[in-house]
């Protein structure tokens, strides 16, 4: 009996002193791998000071990108691209989705942008004219297209970098060993 506790003993205290990966150990520094149905792997390369998790999928293809902080929140999400829909269309669809807000914007118009290349972002900036304190007052909106995904995002803040910080994130995500369109 006194052989076998020995044995159980030593098995459980060689299990706990076993050395664990750190976080760090397991994906570099930034870069994050998450899979999507019908896409493929993204790798994603979010910042440190980025405060973020993975949410499950609602209405994706795979995990969401959730991001909350004092001076923002958001949600990236991807969805499968139709390749019937050209980028004219998306973009329609993007101005008619925020147009119904234009009434309570300082805009009071619909202004599109684009950052980057390769993928381009198109979006949509707003700004609440009815501020209320402790309240979010920028709202962005957009989408990318990379590969078989479309890579699309809502953020709310009160400043321009915030919303750069998102729009970082969205144009330096890289589709890996994508299914074919």
């Amino acid at each position: 009996m006194t052989t076998r506790f020995l044995a159980v003993y030593c098995a459980v205290v060689a299990l706990f002193s076993w050395p664990r990966p750190s976080p760090a150990q397991t994906s570099p520094e930034g870069e994050t791998v998450r899979n999507y149905m019908g896409v493929g792997r993204i790798k994603w390369e979010l910042p440190k000071s980025f405060d973020h998790y993975f949410a499950v999928p609602e209405f994706t293809v795979g995990p969401r990108i959730k991001c909350k902080g004092p001076n923002h929140d958001c949600q990236i999400i991807v969805t499968s691209r139709d390749i019937t829909v050209t980028l004219e269309q998306r973009r329609a669809e993007l101005i008619s989705n925020v147009a119904p807000h234009l009434q309570q914007s300082e805009e009071k118009t619909v202004q599109p942008r684009s950052f980057g290349a390769r993928p381009e972002i198109a979006y949509i900036t707003l700004t609440d004219s009815r501020p209320k304190p402790g309240e979010l007052r920028l709202y962005t909106t957009g989408f990318s297209i990379n590969g078989p995904a479309v890579i699309k995002f809502e953020h709310f803040s009160n400043t321009a970098r915030e919303i750069q910080s998102v729009l970082d994130i969205v144009q330096s995500a890289k589709t890996i060993d994508a299914h074919e369109v």
